[in-house]
């Protein structure tokens, strides 16, 4: 779309919303409130997009996208039309028509903008709004028509009247780049600073400019955020928009399930309630999460079981049986058909293809390899109070029950530790140890040692 700009209204602390933090970048679903917005004008082919800011311009520019040029406002003006006299500047004569949109408009598609578009150049009209009818929120203007239904202006909020009266504005505008250029510099503050955008009209239609309106079907898509109740409403519908899609794509969901916008999950796959799917994660086929799992900026791959665990920042193979009640911690990397029971830890750390580590086991900073048997309530001990050492375990080791590996250690491959085994020194391929400290034995020796022990009944 070669012959439109964008300007997306970015400006303002929002400060109805309680929070430190600007309104527009407060996160849905793992993306920002303006974020949200920003995409959906991206996708609409407008390549010339422009967001106009007040502060925080790192935030905004990683929220709106490197392809979206920041405006910073500075002149000390407030509202939506200081926001757009701050783009003056910038806004291309040469371009026939400007898309103006507030930013807090999250739930607003890519196919309404372009039907907003569409209309606009169909009827030739110098403005065209973005209307709707059973208006969601007091904070949404009135549409005032005269007799003969011509736009004349738009009255903001009025503590008198019902919700549901008139027809709204949502806050999406298409100008002819002329005539928003030359109306701006007439706006006029009102009793509380602020410029509105919206005061354009009534002074465009004293100049018999041509100012039309499409209604917008879904309601929902209307709906702004002003303060945290409009936060968690907006919220809700768009998990239900996510979920609805996942659904749709061949992923069972058993509700509640809370999914990031930029998840991706593979068909076939069942996620159970109370599942967290966060993030940039993955999820690949027919693998099943939950219930009462979290899965952040992970990859989990297919034929796998995730069963009331957590998982951070980690990469899971194929066919891994996790859980219940363990922990991934970051930067730990599961090869496939890896099984790891319940209540184990593993932290900053590569477990090799075919592994078993079934219970009450922790292990951080390590390189396990394949086939390893880790048993229950092993612990590398990494840290010795200001290093994090590693710990290296073989392919085919046998690790026994409740061994203390002390890093920095090595354990070779086919070599086994004895239950209860506290290992300070490296083991060779193949050797068996035992003890406090462990010590080489040979696999009969050990077993001469334990036998003539008593059973304790």
């Amino acid at each position: 779309m070669d012959n439109w700009q964008a300007i997306i209204m970015a400006a303002g602390k929002g400060t109805r919303m309680k929070s430190k933090l600007p309104k527009l970048l407060q996160p849905i679903c793992g993306k920002t409130m303006v974020g949200y917005v920003a995409t959906a004008v991206r996708n609409t082919g407008i390549n010339d997009i422009y967001g106009i800011v007040s502060g925080n311009v790192d935030e905004f520019s990683q929220a709106l996208g490197t392809t979206t040029t920041l405006v910073e406002q500075q002149d000390g003006r407030r509202g939506t039309g200081s926001a757009v006299y701050a783009a003056k500047d910038i806004i291309n004569a040469s371009i026939e028509n400007v898309l103006v949109i507030n930013g807090d408009l999250p739930l607003i598609t890519q196919d309404t903008i372009l039907m907003l578009i569409e209309h606009h150049s169909n009827t030739g009209s110098d403005i065209t709004l973005l209307t709707v009818k059973s208006i969601p929120s007091l904070d949404m203007g009135i549409v005032v028509k005269d007799i003969n239904d011509g736009i004349t202006r738009i009255d903001e909020y009025h503590s008198d009247r019902k919700v549901s009266e008139g027809e709204g504005n949502v806050g999406a505008y298409c100008f002819k780049t002329t005539i928003l250029r030359n109306l701006i510099d007439e706006l006029q503050p009102h009793t509380d600073g602020d410029y509105r955008i919206t005061d354009i009209i009534p002074i465009a239609n004293e100049k018999s400019f041509r100012i039309g309106s499409v209604e917008l079907q879904d309601r929902d898509q209307s709906l702004g955020v002003n303060n945290g109740i409009d936060l968690s409403t907006v919220r809700d519908l768009m998990q239900k928009r996510i979920n609805q899609g996942w659904l749709l794509n061949g992923v069972a969901i058993i509700e509640p399930v809370y999914i990031d916008e930029a998840v991706h999950i593979s068909p076939d796959c069942i996620i159970y309630p109370n599942t967290f799917i966060l993030g940039n994660s993955s999820i690949g086929q027919n693998t099943t999460i939950g219930p009462n799992s979290i899965i952040t900026d992970s990859s989990i791959g297919e034929d796998s079981r995730i069963a009331q665990s957590v998982v951070e920042h980690s990469v899971l193979e194929n066919n891994i049986d996790l859980g219940p009640y363990s922990h991934i911690r970051p930067n730990s990397h599961i090869e496939s058909d890896v099984h790891i029971g319940n209540f184990a830890e593993i932290k900053n750390s590569r477990i090799g293809i075919g592994t078993q580590m079934g219970h009450f086991s922790y292990v951080g900073d390590a390189d396990v390899g394949e086939g390893v048997n880790i048993g229950a309530g092993v612990i590398t001990c990494n840290f010795d109070g200001l290093i994090k050492h590693k710990t290296s375990i073989g392919d085919r080791a046998f690790i026994g029950s409740d061994s203390l590996l002390v890093a920095p250690v090595y354990i070779g491959a086919d070599a086994s530790t004895g239950a209860g085994s506290v290992v300070t020194r490296d083991v060779p391929d193949g050797v068996s140890v035992v003890g406090i400290p462990a010590r080489k034995a040979s696999r009969m020796k050990a077993f001469e040692d334990y036998k003539d022990r008593p059973t304790i009944i």
